[in-house]
């Protein structure tokens, strides 16, 4: 099975379970028989998103998370707040944000953290 397979089949699990109404306490058959293979899954997924970033994205992308604003990221990176902007709207957009809260959250899950 090759990559493109394991994600559409990750996926498709991921779709199941969300569905199912006893997902609360491992309720789930679904979680029950696939639950590494779920958490695999979305650790895959996750770290992924995140090797999407270019390494300017994964700078600002830093910063954003230590609570910067651009113009502080700006000043620290040599570039314009104008292109933090673009580096920031890039990230919100490959890691599928549509809040700054969001992309924390998203970060510290893909970190373990949350």
């Amino acid at each position: 099975m090759n990559d493109g397979d394991k994600m559409g089949l990750c996926a498709g699990i991921l779709r199941e379970a969300q569905k199912c109404p006893h997902t609360d306490g491992g309720g789930c058959p679904i979680v029950r028989s696939y639950g590494q293979e779920l958490a695999a899954c979305v650790a895959h997924e996750r770290s992924e998103s995140l090797d999407m970033l270019s390494p300017r994205e994964r700078q600002v992308h830093m910063q954003l998370v230590k609570g910067k604003t651009n113009k502080m990221i700006a000043g620290e990176l040599g570039i314009s707040e104008r292109t933090v902007e673009f580096h920031r709207a890039n990230i919100m957009r490959k890691l599928n944000a549509a809040s700054l809260a969001e992309l924390i959250e998203k970060t510290l899950s893909a970190w373990g953290v949350a």
